[in-house]
């Protein structure tokens, strides 16, 4: 009789209930609001209960012309809203200023902190509130939503500002930094908790749920609007700029293992069978990179940069590897870079060594040269800015070229890059 929200032709969502509240999702049109009205008599009628209208309301999409919403409100003659109102104290929908919409977290926090400093406390008994009470009152929004770093960090200063302070110097000396004193205290920390990292695992309970329980309304839904034909932890192959960094990277061509409801675990073992060891390292530092890059997308909209973030993960392996060689390697590895030291060029000749660095978000590129003579003395330098097109060979090209000028205009002919 009513349409719900239509994800697919398997998931259909009508209405949502907890404990005495109810959400019902209809189409916004005349015959399905006379029908809903319809349910909500018989179901008055057969159990008693009557509806309440003073305390129920419409939201309704933006779409919806004046003439449909002046029709609809004459058949419920209920407040209507163009923007829902918070349901179980979070709100319903966020857009990009979510600052905003959880300021009310930080000042319940600020509102308990402010009623604490005029009270003297020993240090386990700052200790006892900050971990038991203002650790606690932002746990339940951490839980559901992701929120902004900024706002971590405020929450993060007010703790460190209740911990340092006193009754007399509200503003105490801070003797110890956020991230020492988030260590375990057997570390030299005092066990407080990360308030970003805290966040972040909260919200990937949240995944975690949803490999588990795969025929849940939640994973269904989410499954259906954003991983119809993947598995979860493969979700973000379906975005362009995982796509473009894939592309990008040496790992083009290797079929990538499918989770098929399993755990991340199962993903990494699949992983370390079906590729060689070198693979499954860039394998799992490309997730890695890939996940890195999606934040800064959705938290700071800086667009990922597929050369840039390839170049992460090359580094990033690369590091790691030198990080696990035994120590009489690294000493080989070692003594070998120091073989690779500048060396000069023949008597009356002049090397020119030049670079150039890019600024991914500005799209600026640096450009360096250094001119040195058979004696290693420095005879010309210059730096120069440029605009970046987008092509790494370009700019090391560009480089070169900056460089011969350099040469040029100081009278060297006998020059070698």
């Amino acid at each position: 009789m009513i349409h719900g929200l239509k994800f697919d032709k398997q998931v259909t969502v009508s209405h949502l209930l907890f404990a005495d509240d109810s959400l019902v999702f209809t189409k916004a049109s005349i015959e399905d609001c006379r029908n809903l009205k319809v349910i909500f008599d018989s179901y008055a009628a057969a159990s008693g209960q009557i509806f309440n209208y003073e305390k129920s309301s419409m939201f309704y999409s933006g779409k919806l012309s004046a003439e449909q919403i002046s029709a609809i409100k004459n058949i419920f003659q209920l407040k209507m809203l163009s923007k829902f109102e918070k349901y179980l104290g979070l709100p319903s929908m966020i857009g990009r200023k979510k600052t905003s919409f959880f300021n009310e977290v930080k000042l319940k926090l600020l509102s308990k902190i402010s009623n604490w400093q005029y009270k003297f406390f020993s240090s386990g008994g700052k200790e006892v509130l900050i971990k038991a009470v203002a650790q606690a009152v932002p746990a339940y929004a951490m839980s559901v939503f992701k929120i902004p770093s900024t706002l971590c960090e405020d929450i993060q200063k007010a703790m460190a500002k209740f911990w340092w302070g006193n009754k007399k110097e509200k503003h105490g000396i801070h003797w110890a930094s956020c991230e020492r004193m988030s260590h375990a205290k057997h570390r030299g920390g005092l066990g407080f908790r990360d308030i970003s990292s805290f966040n972040q695992a909260l919200v990937a309970k949240q995944s975690w749920r949803i490999i588990q329980d795969s025929e849940s309304l939640m994973a269904r839904v989410l499954k259906a609007r954003y991983f119809k034909h993947e598995g979860f932890l493969n979700a973000k192959i379906e975005c362009k700029a995982a796509r473009k960094i894939r592309q990008h990277s040496s790992l083009a061509a290797v079929e990538i293992p499918s989770s098929h409801g399993g755990s991340m675990l199962d993903v990494f073992l699949d992983a370390s069978r079906l590729l060689s060891k070198k693979e499954a390292e860039l394998q799992i530092a490309y997730w890695w990179v890939t996940w890195y890059a999606r934040n800064h997308f959705l938290f700071k909209r800086q667009k990922p940069d597929p050369l840039i973030s390839t170049a992460k993960v090359e580094a990033v392996v690369e590091a790691f590897r030198r990080y696990k060689k035994p120590e009489h390697q690294q000493m080989e590895s070692s003594k070998a870079e120091r073989a690779k030291q500048w060396k000069p060029p023949p008597k009356n000749w002049y090397k020119a060594n030049v670079d150039a660095a890019i600024e991914n978000q500005r799209q600026r590129v640096g450009l360096g040269v250094v001119v040195r003579n058979d004696n290693g003395d420095i005879v010309a330098a210059a730096i120069k800015l440029s605009s970046f097109n987008g092509e790494v060979s370009f700019t090391e090209a560009e480089a070169i070229e900056c460089g011969m000028q350099v040469a040029g205009s100081a009278g060297i002919t006998s020059v070698i890059f």
